[in-house]
């Protein structure tokens, strides 16, 4: 299954192949399916149709400046066949307050 478009989709089900805004509807379900709790479901499908209702469209955008997120790795990696784990602080920076 993969989304296309606005209300546009291909799926290939149990072998049947179709698209189209069946498809497109079907994708919708079966993710809102896989959400966990009700009240979830229910605010995910709000919010999905306020979008498509009001053609708004979601920025995914990364903001942290380069150079601010990076993890601490150790200087050498470990060469094949070493049995030893790896040595070294793997935390984040402290600017970050973790994830």
């Amino acid at each position: 299954m993969a989304t296309i478009g606005r209300a546009s989709a291909v799926a290939e089900v149990a072998g049947l192949r179709f698209g189209g805004y069946l498809a497109w509807l079907a994708w919708l379900f079966i993710h809102l399916l896989y959400i966990v709790q009700f009240g979830n479901r229910v605010l995910v499908l709000v919010q999905w149709a306020w979008s498509y209702l009001t053609w708004a469209k979601s920025a995914r955008l990364i903001t942290t400046p380069p150079g601010r997120r990076r993890l601490h790795l150790p200087r050498e990696l470990p060469r094949s066949g070493d049995v030893h784990s790896l040595q070294g602080d793997f935390s984040l920076s402290p600017r970050q307050g973790g994830l």
